[in-house]
């Protein structure tokens, strides 16, 4: 059971390639200038006419609420500096922060504000591809797939088929999914450091800020059965290495760090399911057949679940099935977790009952359209297939070193005895002729090896692409400042409201939240007496989470307005009320300034603890650097200082000059002349390429 185990500690055996042919494939990937811009070079294309043309959405109507909210939070922050706590904007004003498709949260907001709201959300976008490809690289060198076996996977799943269909849908949102390397990668490092949960915990955060209502709770489905494989195989395994409760542990850490951070949405969010929650009891099953062909039938024809929307390619199966010919250590490990997740992909009903376990579970039982796991199965379907292509390479490798006469070198490399003298005795064996074709051969099974993993790729990278070709053709509205007032609105137009500065009781939103029946897009004034005789109102300011008025009243009376009632908001005259669902407010008589503001305790005291988790992490982390930094400056003057006494000493006569001998042995590199005889290819070590600094844990 213990090769069931893939990754460190075994992190060498779960490399194949050797020599030149490693050397070449992994040194080119092992570039991180050069592989970011292949990302952002793929990345860029695949979006398409979502960067050229940053000002249009796609025709769907949920591209238009996700336009909405993003839209609605900006103004928010980018106008008025408050926090989207509260959404005037939509359904005649929803709990922003109890929203959990709002993405008023994410760190990408900053990019809206920098760019513009546009511009910034397309390059959000563009962000979250590059991410995704560098994590997906990342993770799948940490399972010991090099070179180009790693940049397939990266590629097979970053522009995979679920990734197209969520930009064609209207579902930006979903792009979250695409830090799911680096939350996995987190997870299986923190298994041996602790440190590594943290950033696990501030990548879940994220996916969970960026409008993660279904990534989330997905996401952490799949991780919890991550979790469960690495504790049973630890369990059982005798080699030495993490126990059986360190997964979980990593995984309730990583789960600690997420909610602390995103406690500003959380506390809001809790309390808002609490009283209004999704709730989907339909049952959904997907037959085996049918999910199978969302991954690996080209799309014909569009739709949510039609047939391809999933595409992985079918050359990137052929890949996974050699990884599963070889009987590679990763095989059980990527194997389990495909059929784990094509399983919960069948939905009621479905596979094992996976999902039906599912469903018992808080929290997961409203989730709907189960097919959405086909977007993990590709994940590890593409980790397999670079993983076949990796050991393709190795194989091609061997064959080229037996066909020169020089698989004495192979074996050596992997510890397999006296390298010198089978080197010389293949050198007296093998023709000239073959000898000096060696490297020329080595060159063309690299563009062999590169021009399988470039068509499993492009397969995918082209399919996908075109789809998403199509995508960006509606143009947004200008931005426009008016007075604010309530409108009928459109679900058809959702992002067109907000662009003005209108209000929509149009209401599209998935979860039930509570909408007044006594809303009006026809009301001259959006504030207004219960008594109009009482005296009159005038109003001084209006922003989403402040309102000021003059009133000067005869006599106490009531305040409406003409929005949905929340017991966030609070009065310094008088008292909240609630008037049919509309918010209000019980007013004394007299003249003064009235100022309503929306201030919800949830909010703020999650604010404070994200504020204080955040700094909290930052400070340790930075202190960590300065104690490095110091140690390697303290390091440094000293060496420097040992060098001028010695220059000195030198000088003065005091030190001696070494003799002959004692200058050669000194000049004599460590290693030379030491065999390492009896050493497998589980004790060999491989060196971190460039970019591969993760892999010694964070600061």
């Amino acid at each position: 059971m213990s090769a069931l185990v893939a990754g460190p500690p075994a992190r060498a055996a779960a490399n194949p390639t050797t020599g030149e042919l490693r050397s070449i494939s992994k040194a080119i990937t092992g570039i991180v200038g050069l592989r970011w811009i292949l990302w952002i070079g793929l990345a860029t294309l695949f979006l398409g006419d979502g960067l050229w043309k940053p000002y249009s959405v796609g025709t769907t109507q949920d591209w238009r609420l996700q336009a909405h909210m993003t839209q609605s939070s900006h103004r928010s922050i980018a106008r008025y500096g408050q926090f989207p706590a509260w959404d005037p904007y939509e359904c005649g004003g929803i709990y922003g922060s109890g929203n959990l498709q709002n993405n008023g949260s994410s760190p990408t907001q900053l990019l809206a504000w920098i760019f513009g709201l546009m511009p910034g959300w397309k390059i959000a976008m563009l962000l979250m591809f590059i991410l995704g490809l560098e994590g997906g690289f990342l993770y799948a060198r940490w399972l010991g797939i090099d070179g180009l076996g790693a940049v397939l996977a990266a590629c097979a799943f970053c522009f995979s088929g679920r990734f197209a269909q969520a930009l064609i849908d209207g579902h930006p949102h979903f792009l979250g999914f695409l830090l799911f390397p680096w939350v996995v990668l987190s997870l299986e490092k923190g298994f041996r450091d602790w440190r590594w949960t943290v950033l696990g915990g501030l990548f879940m955060a994220w996916i969970f800020a960026d409008g993660g209502a279904v990534s989330t709770p997905m996401t952490a489905m799949v991780l919890l059965f991550h979790t469960i494989y690495f504790s049973v195989c630890f369990a059982v395994s005798r080699d030495p290495g993490p126990r059986w409760f360190r997964p979980p542990v990593a995984l309730a850490a990583m789960a600690l760090v997420t909610a602390l951070v995103s406690a500003v949405i959380l506390l809001p969010a809790l309390s808002s399911w609490a009283e209004a929650p999704r709730v989907w009891t339909r049952p959904q099953h997907f037959p085996l057949p049918r999910i199978l062909g969302l991954l690996f039938i080209k799309p014909t024809l569009g739709g949510l679940i039609g047939v391809g929307t999933s595409y992985a390619g079918e050359l990137t199966l052929g890949l996974f099935l050699a990884m599963l010919l070889f009987r590679d250590r990763l095989t059980p490990q990527l194997l389990v977790l495909f059929v784990v997740a094509v399983a919960l992909s069948t939905g009621d009903h479905g596979l094992f009952g996976i999902y039906d376990w599912q469903k018992k579970l808080p929290l997961f039982r409203n989730l709907r359209h189960p097919f959405r796991y086909t977007l993990f199965a590709a994940f590890y379907l593409a980790l397999g297939a670079g993983r076949g292509l990796a050991l393709l390479e190795h194989h091609l490798l061997e064959l080229v070193e037996r066909w020169s006469g020089r698989a004495g070198i192979a074996t050596a490399a992997r510890g397999g005895g006296d390298g010198d003298a089978s080197t010389e005795g293949a050198r007296e064996r093998a023709p000239r002729w073959r000898v000096a074709l060696r490297y020329p051969a080595i060159v063309l099974g690299l563009m062999l090896v590169a021009g399988l993993g470039y068509l499993a790729s492009a397969e995918v990278y082209r399919v996908n692409r075109k789809r998403v070709a199509k995508v960006f053709t509606v143009p947004t509205p200008r931005p426009f400042e008016q007075p604010f007032h309530q409108s009928v609105g459109s679900p058809h137009a959702a992002n067109v409201w907000s662009a003005v500065n209108l209000g929509s009781l149009s209401c599209i939103q998935a979860q039930p939240f509570p909408i007044s029946k006594e809303l009006r897009g026809d009301r001259t004034s959006e504030l207004f007496l219960s008594d109009p005789r009482a005296g009159t109102l005038r109003l001084v300011e209006w922003t989403p989470h402040r309102i000021r008025l003059d009133v000067a009243l005869a006599y106490r009376t009531g305040l409406i307005a003409n929005m949905n009632y929340h017991r966030g908001w609070r009065v310094d005259h008088g008292t909240v009320t609630n008037y049919k669902g509309l918010q209000g407010a019980t007013l004394p008589k007299g003249r003064y300034r009235l100022t309503l503001t929306f201030s919800d305790p949830r909010v703020n005291l999650g604010m404070l603890i994200s504020l204080l988790t955040l700094f909290g992490i930052a400070g340790f982390f930075g202190v960590g650097l300065c104690r490095r930094w110091s140690r390697r400056s303290g390091s440094e003057s000293t060496l420097a200082a040992g060098a001028a006494i010695a220059q000195v000493g030198f000088e003065s006569g005091a030190v001696g000059v070494p003799r002959r001998e004692d200058q050669k042995e000194h000049d004599r590199p460590a290693d030379e002349g030491v065999r390492h005889v009896g050493r497998g290819a589980d004790e060999v070590q491989d060196q971190p390429a460039d970019g591969d600094a993760l892999r010694e844990g964070p600061a």
